[in-house]
C-alpha cells in the first residue's frame, strides 16, 4: 500500500547551499518570482506542480530528491543548460519538456519572459509502479533536453486545470492522470523500455467491492487511494484491474454513474440545475453542464424539459 507522502520541495539549492546548515532549500528561493500556483497545499500524494511565469535568470546549481519535468508553456525560447562546466544551448517550443532525473545537479538560464510549468514526483511512487507493472523496482529515468511530448504537456494543461480549482479539485480525476502520467514516463524516459503485460482484471469479490464504495460515495470528493484500500490494493495496481474488468478507469466509471444519477435527480423536477450538480458532486454547474453534455448530447437544462 502506498503511504501518504508530504508535498516536497521539489528543487533544491546549490552545493554550497546544502552544505552550510544541513538544510535544502525551496526552489522558489532559486527565482525571482513566486509561482502563479502551487499544489503544495494539496494531498496530491507522490507530486508536486507549479505554474511558473518568470522573468529573465540565471539559476545556481540546483538538483533534487524527486524527478523533475519543466514543462514549456511558452513560445519558442532560448534556454542555456550547463552538462558539467559547458554551457549549451537550446530552442524550447512550446509543449517541449526537460526531464531532470532525482539527484542530478542541474542549471538553467533564459534571457525573456518565460512562462512553464513544474512538475515533480517521487521516485518512490515511480518504483511501485515499475515493480506492479513490469516486475522490477530498478529503473532509472533518463535525462532529455527540449524534446517534444504532447501527451505530458496535456497532462499537465489538465492538472493545472484542476490545481486553479483549489479544494474543489477532483481527487480522483488528480490520480487517474497521475499514474497515466507516470506509466507514460516509464514506457519512454526509462533505461529498460518493457512492454506492460496485461493485467487480468479483479477478482468478483473485489471488484463488487470498489463498486459498491463507489456507489456509496458518489456524492463525495471520491479518491482513487480510497477505493484502492477497501480491496486492499495500490491506487496504481488497482486502477489497471479495475479498468480490465470494467472497460472503464474508476475517474470514468465514477463520471458515467454521476451523470446517471444527475438524470434520475432532473427527472423528478424537485431540484434546481445547480441543486443537482451540487448533489452529484461536479466542482461547479458550469462544470456539470460540460460533462452532462458531453455523455447525453444535451444540456442539464434540455434534458430537464423533455422530461416534463
Amino acid at each position: 500500500m502506498l503511504s501518504k507522502i508530504e508535498p516536497p520541495s521539489p528543487i533544491f539549492g546549490d552545493r554550497e547551499a546544502r552544505h552550510q546548515g544541513g538544510r535544502d532549500a525551496d526552489f522558489s528561493q532559486l527565482l525571482p518570482r513566486k509561482p502563479l500556483f502551487s499544489s503544495q497545499k494539496l494531498d496530491w500524494a507522490g507530486t508536486f506542480l507549479e505554474h511558473h511565469h518568470q522573468s529573465t535568470w540565471e539559476t545556481p546549481y540546483f538538483s533534487s530528491t524527486y524527478h523533475s519535468i519543466i514543462v514549456n508553456n511558452s513560445h519558442q525560447i532560448p534556454i542555456g543548460h550547463w552538462s558539467g562546466d559547458r554551457k549549451l544551448h537550446q530552442q524550447f517550443n512550446k509543449g517541449d519538456i526537460t526531464i531532470f532525473p532525482a539527484n542530478t545537479q542541474n542549471k538553467q538560464s533564459w534571457d525573456r519572459e518565460w512562462e512553464f510549468f513544474l512538475l515533480c514526483l517521487d521516485p518512490k511512487v515511480m518504483k511501485q509502479i515499475a515493480y506492479e507493472s513490469i516486475g522490477t523496482e530498478s529503473i532509472e529515468i533518463l535525462p532529455c533536453f527540449a524534446i517534444p511530448d504532447p501527451l505530458i504537456y496535456q497532462f499537465c494543461l489538465e492538472l493545472i486545470s484542476e490545481l486553479r480549482a483549489g479544494e474543489l479539485c477532483c481527487r480522483l480525476y488528480v490520480e487517474h492522470l497521475i499514474a497515466a502520467l507516470s506509466i507514460h514516463l516509464i514506457r519512454q524516459y526509462a533505461v529498460k523500455n518493457q512492454p506492460l503485460p496485461e493485467p487480468n482484471g479483479l477478482p468478483k469479490s473485489k471488484l463488487q467491492q470498489a463498486i459498491s464504495y463507489i456507489n456509496e460515495h458518489l456524492t463525495e470528493n471520491l479518491s482513487l487511494k480510497d477505493i484502492a484500500k477497501v480491496v486492499g490494493m495500490s491506487p496504481f495496481y488497482f486502477t489497471n484491474l479495475f479498468k480490465q474488468s470494467t472497460g472503464m478507469t474508476a475517474y470514468q466509471y465514477v463520471i458515467y454513474h454521476r451523470i446517471e444519477r444527475a438524470k434520475q435527480l432532473l427527472r423528478t423536477q424537485e431540484l434546481s440545475i445547480a441543486e443537482v450538480s451540487e448533489q452529484v458532486w461536479f466542482k461547479s454547474q458550469s462544470h456539470f453542464t460540460n460533462v452532462f453534455r458531453k455523455h447525453t448530447n444535451r444540456t442539464p437544462k434540455m434534458y430537464q424539459s423533455d422530461t416534463k
